[in-house]
């Protein structure tokens, strides 16, 4: 079991958990001259879980390794996603305390069938079947040095090295779907396994060949309607991965991707969230991922220079706009449709509606449309449209808005 020589010399954080995988994981790389930090998480759900802390503890006082310890609090909803959550979360914050290069974590072969088995009962499309040497969890490298050996290795490698290690009673519970697939994973043939890597290695070969045909069109932002619904084979696995790409965001459901599908297909518009600052929307036959842009304010003062620029996604006009105001409408207001929307009549909004149809002004940017208000909370003026209360574009002395 060399696979750690290449990590020597290097700072890793090490993610020990007392098991049997975890502590062969630490002897290892100890042996290979790792400079090892240890992060042990203690989630106090069971009556042996001080002992495998201390059994960490002391495997790391004796050879004078730093152990960071956390005590996990109590989590509500599922407890394995929101434990792996609070894990990594502690590995990176050690990670980056240490200085270290990433976090060596246990996973051996058995997790990586284990992982197959339950992707593939899924049916989902995946970013990658089974697990991967080396991925990136909350922003941080984590690698897996293990996945050649299976759990039977190192239970063996512990006790060829009289290395103490605890069991975690939890695993034998049939509560958690993993540990079901595990009781399976035991029994499986080598001719079960062998097929199962085939299947693991097919798809991802497919998924390369698939991104890779599609690699433009994935790192564009907007596509026509067209062309996702007449030209694209495989359209719900192109959305899935342009969502992934696009957003960052890696785990997003078949019944999500289905139903998204179904409105890009059947709807006239479509305008969703795909995460809290970016969506996904369809108008005038464009398919687009926006980014949100943050609402602004402008209060103006009579005579008063605007050194801000209103930043817009668009340019209609140059030059500049006359807009007469009165003095006792001062100080004035601009500022965005989205941020003032529930302070317009029903009629004025409905007709600026009708204008941004007419003139097919995209939805992102009639959002941040500029409106002018007096201090009375009177609309004064809307760029571009018919609607300008009070304006003489012959007067001298005029606001000058750009």
């Amino acid at each position: 079991m060399n696979s750690l020589e290449h990590y020597r010399n290097q700072k890793w954080i090490i993610g020990v958990s007392g098991g049997p995988d975890s502590m062969a994981l630490l002897d290892l790389a100890f042996r290979h001259g790792v400079n090892c930090v240890v992060v042990h998480v203690n989630y106090q759900k069971r009556d042996t879980a001080k002992r495998d802390q201390e059994l960490v503890q002391l495997y790391c006082n004796k050879h004078n390794i730093e152990c960071y310890v956390f005590n996990a609090i109590e989590f509500k909803g599922n407890f394995q996603d929101q434990a792996r959550e609070y894990r990594y979360s502690r590995f990176k914050e050690v990670a980056l305390i240490e200085n270290a290069l990433g976090v060596l974590v246990a996973h051996h072969k058995d997790d990586d069938l284990e992982t197959l088995i339950f992707q593939i009962q899924r049916q989902s499309k995946v970013e990658y079947y089974g697990l991967t040497s080396t991925t990136y969890i909350q922003g941080i490298r984590v690698d897996r040095p293990l996945l050649s050996f299976t759990k039977k290795d190192c239970i063996d490698y512990c006790v060829k090295h009289n290395i103490s290690y605890g069991w975690d009673e939890s695993n034998d519970s049939l509560d958690y779907t993993r540990n079901r697939i595990r009781k399976e994973v035991v029994s499986l043939s080598t001719n079960e396994i062998e097929e199962l890597m085939k299947i693991k290695e097919n798809y991802n070969q497919q998924r390369k060949a698939f991104l890779e045909e599609h690699k433009e069109l994935l790192n564009q932002t907007s596509i026509s309607h067209n062309l996702y619904t007449t030209h694209l084979h495989n359209r719900k696995w192109f959305l899935l991965e342009w969502l992934r790409i696009q957003t960052k965001k890696s785990v997003l459901s078949n019944r999500y991707i289905d139903e998204l599908d179904r409105q890009l297909i059947e709807s006239k518009s479509v305008k969703q969230h795909i995460t809290p600052s970016i969506r996904i929307i369809k108008q005038y036959d464009l398919i687009q991922i926006v980014k949100d842009v943050e609402d602004y304010c402008y209060d103006l003062d009579y005579l008063e220079t605007v050194n801000k620029e209103i930043k817009m996604s668009y340019e209609y006009q140059k030059g500049y706009r006359k807009i007469a105001i009165p003095k006792d409408a001062y100080p004035i207001q601009i500022t965005n449709l989205r941020a003032c929307k529930s302070r317009l009549q029903a009629n004025i909004y409905t007709k600026l509606s009708r204008w941004f149809i007419k003139n097919k002004i995209p939805i992102q940017e009639r959002e941040m449309w500029p409106l002018v208000f007096s201090k009375q909370n009177e609309l004064l003026y809307i760029l571009d449209v018919s609607y300008e209360h009070g304006v003489s574009t012959d007067t001298i002395e005029c606001y000058m808005i750009k």
